[in-house]
């Protein structure tokens, strides 16, 4: 299942911090790839028990978030 989040990218001190507005959480890094990168491992550290519950599908359509492939590996994309 690939879950895709929008986000917005800002200057923070010392870098660039990626949020994603929908789930409310926001990663740091030194660029702007570096900090969608690390935001993105974020969303997949957040959504793996839910994987392993295997209650996946319906918590990421409860909080509302596109989905691509309905099946197989967790991954998670940021646009």
């Amino acid at each position: 299942m690939r879950v895709i989040i929008k986000h917005d990218l800002n200057r923070a001190k010392n870098g660039i911090a990626a949020r994603s507005p929908e789930l409310g959480v926001t990663a740091h890094g030194l660029t702007e790839e570096i900090a969608r990168r690390n935001l993105e491992h974020l969303v997949v550290l957040f959504l793996r028990p839910f994987e392993r519950e295997g209650i996946l599908e319906e918590e990421v359509d409860a909080l509302g978030l596109a989905v691509e492939n309905g099946k197989g590996e967790l991954s998670v994309v940021t646009i």
